[in-house]
C-alpha cells in the first residue's frame, strides 16, 4: 500500500516539475513600455475603476502575481489575459473610434456580472464591482456612446472629465 502511495507521490511530482519546463504560453509585458497610460483619458473616477477591476486582462499594464508563473495555473490566467486583450484592450483605447456597441458591451458586461470573471474576483476581492461602480462605467459608456454617435473625432478623450496624467495603482494581479 504505501509503495503504491510513494510511486504515485514521485510520480505526480516529477509531471509537476516536467511541466514547469513548458511556461507560459504567451510573452509577459510585450507591450507594456509601449502603453501609454490607457486611465489618462478617463475621468478619475472611471479610470480607478478600470485599474482595479479590468487591467489586469484588458490592457498591457498587466500585473502578474506570483501563482501566474506556475504551470498549470499560467496556463489558464494567460489564456484569459490574451482573450481579455483581443476582446478589448484599454492600453489601444485612444488608436481609434469605438463603436456605440464596444462601449455598451463594458456596460452590459458589468451590469450583468460577467465581469470581472468570477474566477479573478475570488483571488482579487477588490475588483468587484459595487453599484455606484456599475452606473458609473454605465454613465461613462452612455457618454462616449453619445460621442461616438455624433461622429465626433476625439470620442472618448473630450467627453470624460478632465484629462489626468496618472491614476493610483489598483491593488493586486491577475
Amino acid at each position: 500500500m504505501w509503495s503504491m502511495v510513494k510511486f504515485s507521490v514521485v510520480g505526480f511530482s516529477l509531471v509537476a516539475a516536467g511541466i514547469q519546463i513548458l511556461g507560459s504560453p504567451i510573452e509577459r509585458d510585450q507591450h507594456r513600455s509601449k502603453a501609454a497610460r490607457f486611465t489618462a483619458a478617463m475621468s478619475p473616477e472611471v479610470g480607478a475603476i478600470l485599474m482595479r477591476s479590468c487591467k489586469d486582462c484588458h490592457s498591457n499594464e498587466t500585473t502578474w502575481p506570483w501563482y501566474s508563473q506556475i504551470a498549470p495555473v499560467s496556463w489558464i490566467v494567460a489564456s484569459d489575459v490574451k482573450k481579455g486583450r483581443e476582446k478589448l484592450n484599454f492600453s489601444d483605447w485612444g488608436s481609434r473610434e469605438r463603436s456605440a456597441n464596444e462601449v455598451e458591451e463594458i456596460c452590459d458586461a458589468a451590469r450583468n456580472g460577467s465581469m470581472p470573471l468570477r474566477g479573478y474576483r475570488l483571488m482579487h476581492p477588490e475588483a468587484s464591482l459595487s453599484e455606484h461602480d456599475v452606473d458609473s462605467l454605465c454613465r461613462w459608456a452612455d457618454l462616449v456612446r453619445a460621442r461616438t454617435q455624433k461622429g465626433v473625432d476625439e470620442g472618448a478623450r473630450t467627453s470624460l472629465g478632465p484629462q489626468v496624467g496618472s491614476v493610483a495603482q489598483g491593488t493586486g494581479g491577475y
